[in-house]
């Protein structure tokens, strides 16, 4: 948090008058008083300042959504490194064209097909790989935004890192996603995502129409994650505890959580060279070190 007198309490349960004339300065001018009090408590969960641009809360087609930018996942990266004592690094960024080779600097005029990246958590890695067919934004007519048009290696790279970090820290930083990612559809399935996935009944008490989970994922996104669970055995119990873990919800309602899910379970699998049993002790032991509590019960 800022040490000026915009910065957030714990205490606080409301935006104060100042924050809130800060806040209609970068576009949050017209937000309800609880769509408010969920925005408070995200940046207290996770410790996050809006007025530094760690965090955004954004109107998509007349529903607010919670963003951050990569600043923000580097912020509790280091905050959770020294927390759990552990040391975090990174290996070089690469990028990959057509024909699967990979580059140091992405030099060509056209965007990369992919682009990898690895975060090294007490030496461990955890790389992630994100392809740019499936990451890049649109305009609404279909044609590439003109970020994404202009430097998509970047793009590209910001989240590969981002998926390569909440491999690296899923408890904290799991359904949570940078503006780089965030798709329309995604957006409009999930207006607040953040750990505990707090409303605005959670805080002020009120009572709202129950939300209906929305599967806004492609039949392809569905397929492939279908595919993912049923290699790795999992049964109904066992698939709900991973979807929530790795994608942040028990259902998988965006084409960008299935995603996640689906393309985890994936470099566990290759981490293991394709030893199936491998890849799920794999993936068990680094449920259990995140969840300690569970499995001391």
């Amino acid at each position: 948090m800022t040490g000026t007198a915009l910065a957030i309490r714990d205490d606080q349960t409301a935006f104060d008058d100042g924050q809130r004339a800060a806040l209609a300065v970068l576009g949050v001018d017209n937000a309800s008083q609880h769509e408010l009090a969920v925005f408070l408590h995200a940046c207290q969960n996770y410790q996050l300042d809006p007025f530094s641009k760690q965090i955004y809360f954004i109107k998509r087609d007349g529903r607010w959504t919670l963003q951050t930018g990569i600043d923000g996942f580097r912020v509790i990266r280091d905050r959770v490194a020294r927390r759990d004592g552990v040391t975090v690094g990174y290996m070089p960024a690469c990028w990959y064209d057509a024909d699967g080779c990979s580059h140091a600097v992405w030099v060509a005029p056209g965007p990369p097909t992919a682009a990898g990246f690895t975060v090294l958590k007490d030496g461990q890695p955890f790389s992630a790989i994100v392809y740019y067919s499936e990451t890049v934004q649109r305009t609404r007519e279909g044609e590439v935004n003109r970020t994404w048009a202009t430097r998509p290696a970047g793009q590209l790279a910001k989240c590969a890192e981002a998926a390569a970090l909440r491999m690296a820290f899923p408890h904290d930083l799991s359904g949570l996603y940078i503006a780089e990612e965030v798709h329309d559809d995604a957006a409009a399935a999930a207006p607040v995502a953040q750990n505990g996935r707090v409303t605005a009944q959670d805080i002020t008490g009120e009572q709202e129409a129950p939300a209906k989970p929305v599967m806004s994922a492609s039949a392809a996104d569905r397929g492939r994650l279908t595919r993912a669970l049923k290699h790795f055995s999992l049964d109904d119990d066992d698939a709900r505890i991973v979807c929530e873990w790795l994608g942040g919800v028990p259902f998988i309602p965006t084409t960008t959580q299935a995603r996640q899910v689906a393309g985890t379970l994936a470099d566990y699998l290759t981490a293991a060279d394709g030893d199936v049993e491998q890849a799920r002790s794999d993936m068990w032991a680094q449920y259990r070190k995140m969840h300690p509590q569970e499995s001391a019960e």
